[in-house]
């Protein structure tokens, strides 16, 4: 089982796909890996502003490296290089960035 940082509730989750993310992780990682979740970040350039955000999922394997992960919910599509969620009333909304780009910041 892996070592989740912070240890959460499932009442404690932003998303139901984060809950399920974190779950299976914990679940399912073998003992030596560390899972952060929810993990603030600061990028300070002197030429330019700062820039903070969030990573949902930080895994570290101390034998191999990190990964990051962006959990998006629900139904998901690319068209025309574009990415979609379906939204509650079945509407398809374009992300305002994709997934990659969001964790590559």
């Amino acid at each position: 089982m892996a070592r989740m940082i912070p240890e959460r509730r499932d009442d404690e989750f932003p998303s139901p796909g984060e809950q399920l993310f974190y779950a299976a992780c914990r679940k399912q990682l073998p003992d030596h890996i560390v899972v952060l979740h929810s993990c603030r970040y600061l990028i300070r350039d002197p030429r330019r502003w700062d820039e903070d955000g969030e990573i949902d999922f930080l895994i570290i394997d101390p034998q191999r490296g990190f990964l990051l992960v962006e959990v998006k919910d629900g139904q998901i599509k690319i068209q025309q290089q574009r990415w979609y969620r379906k939204g509650q009333e079945g509407q398809w909304q374009p992300l305002e960035e994709s997934p990659f780009t969001q964790v590559m910041r």
